[in-house]
């Protein structure tokens, strides 16, 4: 049975979204870093268009990056497309303290104010251990 049109094109979609996300990251691994950013994007977009050309193609090392014509031509399509609204509201949720500046996810404020700068805000906050007891196989109770 042939697949059809619309799952044909649904595969080519996510192939190369996966492409772009593999050579971004590529990139970011290239400069040592875990978390891809924009730059990455735009040059994984780059390499993928230069198969098949585009305007300063040529100069684009020695021009800005953010100029090239390839992501002109996505702001021009995502300008000219209109939103589609999701079928229901997405919740929102109420912001704190760092995150109004939008720094990351919220977490409630008893458990942000014990939490180290060094502590990545998206990590679960450790178990306050110091009133856990907590029982072993042969009954012997441990306290923490």
């Amino acid at each position: 049975m042939k697949p059809s049109a619309l799952e044909t094109l649904t595969h080519i979609t996510v192939k190369y979204i996966g492409v772009i996300a593999s050579t971004s990251a590529s990139y970011a691994a290239m400069a040592k870093r875990t978390n891809t950013n924009f730059f990455d994007f735009a040059n994984a977009l780059h390499d993928l268009q230069s198969v098949q050309g585009f305007i300063g193609a040529s100069a684009l090392h020695e021009n800005d990056v953010l100029g090239s014509s390839v992501l002109s031509d996505l702001a021009v399509f995502v300008r000219w497309n209109q939103e589609t609204p999701f079928a229901s509201l997405i919740p929102r949720v109420e912001k704190l303290g760092a995150e109004k500046k939008g720094y990351g996810v919220p977490i409630p404020l008893e458990l942000d104010s014990r939490r180290g700068l060094h502590m990545l805000r998206w990590l679960p906050a450790f178990p306050n251990m110091g009133k856990a007891v907590g029982k072993r196989r042969n009954g012997e109770r441990v306290a923490g």
